[in-house]
């Protein structure tokens, strides 16, 4: 895979995209998918159980989870996420190695200071959907509740929190925003498609 690395300009930058949210790992990432191995990262405080919202055939929505580096403040199940900064963000830079980085912060090519900077495409969504079942497992080990009902109590609270911020004319931030448009906009009044159902679509399609 290749790197884009520019400390020179993430230096002069103060890392504007790690302060928006922190990176999404891939798979290849961690040595073992093991249920017990993953607890035994996400333990350690630095990375978060995270994912996306999909738009899917016939109008229908999916949520592909997958794992990120945690946002300063965010808890272990991080599905509707206020975004960054980065808990691996110092006043130095990162403070992880670069083989110790998640893959997908490597893949931001430094363009601009003060962001935003270029994002290589990559399809996150697909490489994580193998690992959903384990993700699912993990949800529901940490929250004693089904993925999906995790993501309608984490959008509960945001509106709340979002609504009481208007009410006191208190500004919104960029994420917030983006929460409002990306997730209310895919996922209210439609239909559902769990993870092992889109695993059926897909060789269908």
């Amino acid at each position: 895979m290749e790197k884009y690395i520019n400390y020179e300009m993430c230096k002069k930058c103060g890392g504007a995209c790690c302060k928006q949210n922190g990176c999404v790992y891939l798979p290849k990432d961690f040595k073992s998918f093991e249920p017990s191995e993953i607890i035994k990262e996400l333990d350690k405080g630095k990375i978060s159980i995270s994912g996306q919202p999909v738009n899917f055939y016939n109008n229908k929505w999916t949520y592909i989870p997958y794992l990120r580096a945690r946002n300063k403040g965010a808890e272990i199940v991080d599905l509707i996420t206020y975004g960054g900064p980065c808990i691996n963000l110092t006043d130095s830079g990162c403070d992880l190695s670069e083989d110790k980085r998640p893959s997908c912060g490597l893949l931001v090519k430094p363009t601009k200071i003060g962001g935003p900077c270029k994002r290589m495409k990559e399809d996150v969504g697909m490489q994580w959907l193998e690992y959903s079942g384990v993700l699912e497992s993990l949800i529901k080990f940490y929250t004693n509740k089904n993925m999906i009902d995790v993501i309608a109590s984490q959008i509960s609270e945001k509106i709340v929190e979002i609504k009481k911020k208007e009410n006191n004319n208190i500004p919104l931030s960029e994420m917030e925003k983006l929460n409002i448009l990306w997730y209310c906009g895919i996922i209210v009044n439609r239909p559902y498609y769990g993870p092992d159902e889109v695993k059926k679509m897909m060789l269908i399609y």
